[in-house]
């Protein structure tokens, strides 16, 4: 089957969560640097074309994933949670690209308060630490 086949196929389910996209032991999205978890959006649509539940673990898993609702990629799985098989197919590196931005444009900067000085402060820690200050 071709790609633009599966492309046109009417999906049994259309989501916006992109956490669906990460497993415990596969990643669609290993362009994306941070939890998508419970993450919803507007612009990423995922067609799932068929989605088959063996038993309480195991499934088979058929997904397109579009951005602007353009096609980008195909993802599978299958097994143990999706984790035992599962394999992505991109048609359009240039979507899946600015598909990549807009989801890190999502995900927050994540900084630490005692991370964060005053510029104009005089602050011994800057140069004093592991036990010497060589300046």
């Amino acid at each position: 089957m071709r790609a633009v086949d599966l492309y046109s196929m009417e999906p049994e389910l259309v989501t916006f969560e992109l956490g669906e996209l990460r497993g415990h032991r596969y990643d669609h999205l290993p362009d994306v640097h941070g939890d998508l978890w419970g993450m919803a959006n507007k612009r990423v649509i995922i067609r799932h074309l068929r989605n088959v539940i063996f038993d309480d673990r195991r499934i088979w898993s058929l997904k397109t994933i579009w951005f602007n609702h353009l096609p980008v990629m195909i993802v599978q799985n299958g097994g143990r949670e999706g984790d035992d098989h599962h394999a992505r197919y991109i048609t359009s590196i240039e979507r899946y690209t600015e598909m990549v931005r807009y989801i890190n444009s999502l995900i927050p900067i994540q900084v630490m308060d005692y991370e964060i000085i005053d510029a104009t402060v005089n602050d011994d820690n800057l140069t004093n630490f592991y036990g010497g200050s060589y300046l």
